[in-house]
C-alpha cells in the first residue's frame, strides 16, 4: 500500500516546479513503475509529461513533471493498481488505484525577497570582537535558488551600528563567477541596506547562488545554527528560498581578507545577507554598452609587440558576443587581421585579445570591437555595442650587444638548495626563453652562490633536444653572484623560435614557484623573455646526472640561469619569381629548397614559404620548406600561377609568382573522313573532317594552299567550299596542333571539270567528194569545257579531226562508202562520243561519146566494137535503154556495143547512161 504521498492530500500553495512522490509500504518491482501506473493530471484531465523512476531506498516511486505546472492550479496523482498496476517483489498488485489531488500556489508579485523588511536578526555582534574579521575584513554569503526563471536586480544585508560603511555586495554562480558587483550607496545607521547592480542579472530556476556582502569593519549581524531542516519555513519564501545546509553543499558562508568567493562555513549561520528578485520582468534596458577602457590607449606609441589588447565594459555584456569576429586588430597600412584568441571575464568585464605571434616591430596597429556585425558585441539586455575603433604604434626593434633576460642586480630567493641527488649525481638546470628578434647568442649566464664551487659548463640547446648548438666552460668565476660563459663563436637563433640555456653544478639557486603567469614581468625583458610554465614544454628544468638536455621540472621553479644576447640587423628576404613546365593531367612534384630556391636574405637567415594566393586551375600544397605538389585540373593545358612569400621568421619578402606551363599532350593518328577527295568544279563539296588521337587540337594548317575555292578551318580543321578552278591531283599536308606539339596529315585532293555532253557535229550525217576540199565540220557540246577529242575509226583518206577543236577538215583522196565515225570529246571530269556519219564519192562522169555515132549496121554483119569515152570521173558501169537491136549488146562494164545485128531496125536513139559513186551522165547513140 502507499504510506505516504508528496505533496500531500489536499495541499495547497506548491510550488509550481514540484516533484510528485508515492512512498510504499514494501520494496516494489521497479520494473511495474512508469508512466502508464504512476501520473499526474493537470485541471483539464490532460496527463502531464513527466519522467518516472524508482528510489529502492526509500520504496519511493517519484514524478517529475517536465515542464513548469500552471498557476493556482489543482492537479491529480493516480498510482495504478490491479494485474496492469504496481507490484512487489513477489508479484502482488496494489490492491487499488490510489488517487489524491494538490493545489499549486498563486503567482507571486515581485519584487520579492527571501526575508519580509520587518525580519530582523536575534544577535547582533555590535562588540563581539572577531577579531580575525576586523583585522582583515569578511566576505558574508547566502546561498539560494528562484523557484522561476527571472533577474535579480540587487543583494540586501541587515547592518548593525558597529557595521559602518563601505560595502560591496556581489552575486556568484557556484563556480566562483561573479556575474555583478556593486558598492553601497549612503547607507543607514542600522536595519537591511540595499544595494542594485547597473544591470539586472538573468537567474536560472533552480540553480544555486550565492549572494554576499563584504565588510571591511570586520562587523555583522548573525544568527548561529539558522539553516537547519526544522527552521525552513523561516528561510523559505516562494518563489526564493536559503537553502538548508548541505542542500549543495554548507549555508552560511564567508571568507576571512579582502573582497573574494565565501566558501568556509560555521554552524549553518545566517549573516542576514538576501536578494531581490524581479520574477521574469526586467526593467527595459535601451542604453547600448561603452567602452571605459582600453589598453593600449589610443595613438600609445613604443607599445610592446608582445602586448595583449583589452577593452573594458560599463557593464556586463553577453559571453558569447565577444570573440575574434567582434574584437579584432588589424595592420593599420594592409588591413590584414592579426591572428589572435579573444577572452572575456564577466567579473571584471574585461575583454582581452592575445595575438598568437608577437607584432611586427614599428608596426601601427588598429584594434577594433563591433556591434554592428551580426553577432556583434551586445549587453544583457542585447544593447549592441557602437563600434569602437583605435590605433597604437609598437616599439621600435631593440638593438642591443649584451642583452640578458635579468638585470645584474636580481637575485634568488633561495642562494643554496639543498639537493643530495645534485651533490651526488651532478644536475643540468635550465631556462626556456625567446627572442623578439633574430640574434647570437654569445654565453650563457646563471646566479652562482658561495657554496656553487667548482667548475661550471654551460650550453645552448633547440627546444626540440638533441645535441647542444654550443658548449663551453664557465671561466674566471668570482665567488658568489652572476657568471658568465662567452662561447668561441656566436650562435644565431631565430626569432620566436624557443631555446633551452643551463649550466651544469651541484650545488644551486633557486626561486620557487617563478615561472607562473602572475610573475611574467619579472622575467620578460625585451628583446628576450622566460617562457611561463606550459608554454612550448615546462619551464624551470633539469636533469640529473652528467651534462644533458634537462627534460624534467619542478613548481616552476627558477635556477638562475640566463643568455646573453645580441641583435643583428634585419631586412626582409627577397623572393623571385618562378616558373616550371609540366605535361597536362599530370602532377607535378618539386622538392627542397623549391620555390626558394632562389631567394635570397641578406643575413642570411633560415627561409619559409608562405602562400598568398592559390592557383586557378589546379590544386596545391605548399611546404614552409619551398617544396610543393600542384595538380591541375583534368583536362586543363594552358598557364596557372599561384604567389607566395618568404619569411626569415621575422619579416616577409614581395610576393613572388610561381607560373606553371601545363603542356598538352601532342595530337597523334590525324585522319580525314574523305581522302583521297575529288572534287567537281563549281559544285560545294561534303565537309572533310578530321578525327585525331592524343591532346585535343586548338589549331590547324594547311600547305599548300588548297585549290581556289575551298577552304580550312584553323579550329576545326573542316575543309568546305566549292571550287572554282580545275586542280590536278595533289597532297596538301595538314598540321593539327596544341601546346604539346602537332601531327601531321596528307590530304589528296583533285578539282575537276564538269563531263562534256551532247556533243554535236554542223554537219552530220556528211558526204563528200573525193578531191574536193570539205567545208569544215564543228563540234558543239554542253558541261565542261572539252581539252581533247578524238575518233574512231580513222576518218576517210584526206581528212582530218583536230584533238584540240574536234574540227573535221581535208580533201578527201580516195573513195569511202558511207560509214559510222565515233568522235570522243573529253575533259578532266570525263567524256561525251558522237558518231558522225562520212562518205566519199568519185567525181560526176562527163562529155560521154562513142566512137561511131550515128552508126548504121548491117544485119548478119559484126560490127566493129563501138566504144565510149567520157570525162570526169571513172565510170563504173553503163546501161542502155531502150534495149539494142536483137543480136547487139553493151557492155557494162565497159559501155562498149559489139555484136552482129539479127534483125532490121529502123533507125533509132538509144540511151546510154555512165554512171559512177559521183553520179552518171548520158549520150544517144543512133543506130
Amino acid at each position: 500500500f502507499v504510506s505516504s504521498k508528496t505533496p500531500t492530500q489536499g495541499s495547497t500553495g506548491v510550488t509550481p516546479f514540484t516533484t510528485v512522490a508515492a512512498r510504499f509500504s514494501e520494496s516494489i518491482d521497479a520494473t511495474t513503475v512508469g508512466p502508464a501506473t504512476f501520473e499526474l493530471r493537470d485541471p483539464f484531465g490532460a496527463r502531464v509529461p513527466a519522467t518516472v523512476s524508482y528510489v529502492v531506498a526509500t520504496h519511493s516511486a517519484v514524478l517529475a513533471p517536465t515542464l513548469r505546472l500552471i498557476d493556482a492550479s489543482t492537479y491529480t496523482v493516480t498510482v495504478h493498481g490491479g494485474p496492469a498496476g504496481i507490484k512487489d517483489l513477489a508479484g502482488n498488485a496494489l490492491q487499488g488505484d490510489v488517487t489524491w489531488s494538490f493545489t499549486t500556489a498563486s503567482p507571486v508579485l515581485c519584487p520579492c525577497t527571501i526575508w519580509t523588511p520587518s525580519t530582523a536578526p536575534t544577535f547582533l555582534i555590535n562588540n563581539f570582537e572577531d577579531g580575525q574579521a576586523i583585522g582583515q575584513g569578511i566576505e558574508l554569503g547566502v546561498k539560494f535558488r528562484s523557484d522561476a526563471d527571472g533577474y535579480i536586480s540587487g543583494v540586501r544585508f541587515y547592518k548593525s551600528l558597529a557595521n559602518v560603511a563601505p560595502h560591496t555586495v556581489t552575486l556568484w554562480d557556484m563556480s566562483g563567477n561573479a556575474l555583478a558587483n556593486a558598492t553601497t550607496v549612503p547607507e543607514t545607521d542600522t536595519g537591511w541596506q540595499e544595494i542594485d547592480f547597473a544591470t539586472p542579472v538573468f537567474v536560472t530556476a533552480n540553480q544555486t547562488y550565492i549572494a554576499s556582502y563584504h565588510t571591511s569593519v570586520g562587523r555583522y549581524s548573525v544568527n548561529r545554527t539558522y539553516f537547519l531542516p526544522q527552521f525552513q519555513s523561516s528561510y523559505m519564501r516562494p518563489p526564493l528560498r536559503a537553502l538548508t545546509d548541505g542542500d549543495d553543499g554548507p549555508n552560511g558562508v564567508y571568507n576571512y581578507g579582502p573582497h573574494s568567493f565565501p566558501t568556509q562555513t560555521f554552524l549553518q549561520s545566517n549573516y542576514w545577507v538576501d536578494v531581490v528578485f524581479l520574477g521574469t520582468t526586467t526593467p527595459v534596458d535601451l542604453t547600448p554598452p561603452i567602452i571605459q577602457a582600453r589598453a593600449p590607449s589610443s595613438g600609445a606609441t613604443a607599445v610592446s609587440t608582445r602586448t595583449n589588447v583589452t577593452i573594458q565594459f560599463n557593464e556586463a555584456v553577453q559571453t558569447a558576443s565577444v570573440s575574434t569576429t567582434t574584437f579584432q586588430l588589424r595592420s593599420t597600412s594592409t588591413n590584414a587581421l592579426v591572428p589572435a584568441s579573444v577572452t572575456y571575464d564577466p567579473t571584471t568585464r574585461v575583454a582581452t585579445l592575445h595575438p598568437v605571434s608577437r607584432l611586427v616591430d614599428a608596426t601601427q596597429y588598429t584594434a577594433s570591437a563591433l556591434g554592428s556585425v551580426p553577432a556583434g558585441i551586445r549587453d544583457i539586455a542585447g544593447n549592441r555595442l557602437v563600434d569602437v575603433s583605435w590605433s597604437f604604434t609598437t616599439a621600435a626593434a631593440i638593438v642591443c650587444l649584451h642583452c640578458t633576460i635579468w638585470p645584474d642586480t636580481a637575485f634568488p630567493d633561495t642562494f643554496d638548495q639543498i639537493d643530495p641527488d645534485a651533490q651526488n649525481l651532478g644536475i643540468e638546470l635550465g631556462v626556456r626563453f625567446r627572442a623578439d628578434s633574430n640574434g647570437l647568442i654569445t654565453g650563457i649566464r646563471f646566479y652562482k652562490s658561495p657554496s656553487n664551487t667548482g667548475t661550471h659548463t654551460g650550453s645552448l640547446w633547440d627546444n626540440a633536444g638533441g645535441p647542444p648548438l654550443a658548449t663551453g666552460t664557465f671561466l674566471g668565476e668570482t665567488p658568489t653572484g652572476w657568471q658568465e660563459l662567452v662561447f668561441t663563436m656566436p650562435v644565431a637563433i631565430l626569432a620566436d623560435h624557443t631555446y633551452v640555456a643551463s649550466y651544469h653544478t651541484n650545488r644551486y639557486s633557486i626561486t620557487r614557484p617563478y615561472f607562473t603567469s602572475a610573475n611574467e614581468a619579472q622575467f620578460i625583458q625585451p628583446p628576450l623573455s622566460a617562457l611561463v610554465d606550459g608554454v612550448d614544454g615546462a619551464n624551470g628544468v633539469f636533469g640529473y646526472g652528467t651534462s644533458a638536455f634537462p627534460t624534467q621540472s619542478y613548481q616552476s621553479t627558477n635556477y638562475w640561469v640566463d643568455v646573453a644576447f645580441q641583435t643583428v640587423s634585419n631586412t626582409a628576404p627577397v623572393a623571385m619569381d618562378d616558373s616550371y613546365t609540366m605535361n597536362q593531367d599530370q602532377t607535378l612534384n618539386i622538392a627542397t629548397p623549391g620555390v626558394l630556391g632562389n631567394d635570397t636574405d641578406a643575413e642570411r637567415d633560415a627561409l619559409s614559404a608562405l602562400p598568398a594566393t592559390p592557383p586557378a586551375h589546379g590544386s596545391l600544397v605548399l611546404n614552409p620548406t619551398g617544396a610543393f605538389s600542384y595538380t591541375p585540373v583534368t583536362g586543363f593545358f594552358g598557364t596557372d600561377a599561384f604567389t607566395y612569400r618568404a619569411s626569415d621568421g621575422l619579416l616577409q619578402s614581395n610576393i613572388a609568382t610561381v607560373n606553371i606551363s601545363i603542356v598538352a599532350t601532342p595530337p597523334s593518328a590525324l585522319t580525314y573522313s574523305t581522302n583521297p577527295a575529288t572534287y567537281t568544279k563549281g559544285t560545294a563539296i561534303t565537309a572533310n573532317s578530321p578525327t585525331s588521337s592524343g591532346g585535343a587540337v586548338i589549331s590547324y594548317g594547311v600547305s599548300p594552299a588548297l585549290p581556289a575555292g575551298l577552304s580550312l578551318s584553323t579550329s576545326t580543321g573542316v575543309i568546305t567550299g566549292t571550287p572554282t578552278a580545275l586542280a590536278a591531283t595533289a597532297g596538301y599536308l595538314v598540321t593539327a596542333t596544341n601546346t604539346g606539339g602537332s601531327t601531321t596529315a596528307t590530304v589528296s585532293i583533285a578539282v575537276n571539270d564538269v563531263v562534256p555532253s551532247a556533243l554535236t557535229y554542223s554537219t552530220n550525217p556528211a558526204t563528200y567528194t573525193k578531191g574536193a576540199a570539205i567545208t569544215a565540220n564543228s563540234p558543239t557540246s554542253a558541261g565542261g569545257a572539252v581539252v581533247s577529242y578524238a575518233v574512231s575509226p580513222a576518218l576517210p583518206a584526206g581528212l582530218s579531226l583536230s584533238t584540240s577543236t574536234g574540227v573535221i577538215t581535208g580533201t578527201p583522196t580516195a573513195l569511202a562508202a558511207t560509214a559510222g565515225y565515233t568522235v570522243s570529246a573529253t575533259n578532266s571530269g570525263g567524256s561525251t562520243t558522237a558518231t558522225v556519219s562520212i562518205a566519199v564519192n568519185d567525181v560526176v562522169p562527163a562529155a560521154l561519146a562513142y566512137s561511131t555515132n550515128p552508126a548504121t549496121y548491117t544485119k548478119g554483119t559484126a560490127i566493129t566494137a563501138n566504144s565510149a569515152t567520157s570525162s570526169g570521173g571513172a565510170v563504173i558501169s553503163y546501161g542502155v535503154s531502150p534495149a539494142l537491136p536483137a543480136g547487139l549488146s553493151l557492155n557494162t562494164t565497159t559501155g562498149v556495143i559489139s555484136g552482129m545485128p539479127t534483125a532490121v531496125t529502123a533507125t533509132a536513139g538509144y540511151l546510154v547512161t555512165a554512171t559512177n559513186t559521183g553520179g552518171s551522165t548520158t549520150a544517144t547513140v543512133t543506130i
